[in-house]
């Protein structure tokens, strides 16, 4: 998210918040990763704070966008991420998830009729 450390702020001033710690650096914020995909076998998580891909430092969504859709496939990328204060890297290996990621809405719409054929 283009305002990260905005964000951060709002969300570690309040106690309740449901988020937790979000450290307040310039980066994108992960709000979500997909089970089976690059990043969760990296060992990315919801709410870590991307501030370099490949060397290269990213403060918008689409800084990040544009260095992982130009890594080559199967080749590691080296991420920094920021987590609970800490800096780690991270090492993903890009594959081309247009297949997957089909499969997983297909998965999600067919999960959602059920549901509805169950309340009704």
């Amino acid at each position: 998210h283009p305002m990260a450390s905005y964000l951060a702020r709002q969300n570690n001033a309040d106690p309740n918040s449901p988020n937790g710690f979000i450290p307040e650096v310039n980066g994108v914020v992960i709000t979500r990763v997909y089970p089976k995909t690059p990043a969760e076998v990296a060992g990315l998580r919801r709410l870590d704070v991307v501030i370099e891909i490949g060397g290269q430092q990213v403060e918008r969504a689409d800084d990040a966008q544009r260095l992982i859709d130009g890594a080559s496939i199967g080749e590691n990328l080296t991420m920094k991420v920021m987590r609970n204060g800490k800096e780690l890297t991270v090492e993903v290996k890009p594959e081309d998830l247009g297949y997957k990621l089909q499969r997983m809405k297909e998965e999600r719409r067919k999960e959602k009729e059920e549901q509805m054929r169950k309340l009704k």
